[in-house]
């Protein structure tokens, strides 16, 4: 019996080629470069080495992990994927409410400590999926990409509102993200677990982008 490789739909297609061009790091080395590039300041550099840490490190090290034990293929199992996209969705809710609160007028200060309490959000989530935290793949997690895409979009619109002028790596940004997330829930109607992570590390990390562009000195 011959086998045959499975046809894959055009526009599934497209919507992978897609989010492969607009993944985060895509968007890390474009944000890296605006954040370096501003004024070399410490602040800035802090800000790199922050969403370096939390947009490629940290999930590469889970994913890596999870692929090593056999937990999950390299394309990930559906629960392993909500584990990852929930873990990321809480840090891009996190931080979409530290932008709102820094354009309230907390600027510098409550921003390194939003920075400091996502780390350590971060590392505990790594925990928990190092060692399959099973209560985090039910429930909640099924929708986590949603929360995410708020967390970010909220953060993106302070630092939009604390500059008080339009910015167009930010507009960018904002757009690339909503092409992802279009591609990936309306063209592709039965998204992978790939792309519910990609949208997850997109979100948080655009709105890194868009906070500490605005929010360094």
């Amino acid at each position: 019996m011959e086998l045959t490789a499975p046809v894959i739909p055009r526009r599934k297609a497209m919507a992978d080629k897609v989010s492969d061009i607009l993944s985060p790091p895509v968007l890390l080395v474009a944000t890296l470069g605006i954040l370096v590039g501003r004024d070399g300041s410490d602040y800035c550099l802090l800000a790199a080495v922050y969403f370096v840490v939390c947009s490629g490190v940290l999930p590469l090290l889970a994913l890596w992990h999870l692929c090593r034990k056999g937990v999950a293929n390299k394309h990930l199992d559906e629960p392993e994927s909500r584990i990852l996209a929930f873990g990321w969705a809480l840090l891009g809710t996190i931080l979409g409410v530290s932008g709102l609160l820094t354009w309230s007028g907390m600027p510098r200060l409550f921003v390194v400590f939003a920075i400091a309490y996502a780390l350590v959000l971060a590392v505990l989530f790594l925990a928990s999926a190092v060692w399959r935290y099973r209560r985090l793949r039910y429930g909640p997690a099924a929708q986590a990409w949603k929360i995410s895409i708020h967390g970010g979009g909220v953060g993106m619109l302070a630092g939009v509102a604390a500059a008080l002028y339009p910015s167009l790596p930010v507009i960018a940004s904002g757009l690339m993200l909503c092409a992802v997330m279009v591609v990936a829930r309306v063209v592709n109607e039965n998204h992978s677990p790939l792309q519910v992570v990609s949208g997850a590390l997109t979100a948080g990390g655009i709105h890194c982008a868009a906070l500490m562009f605005y929010a360094a000195p």
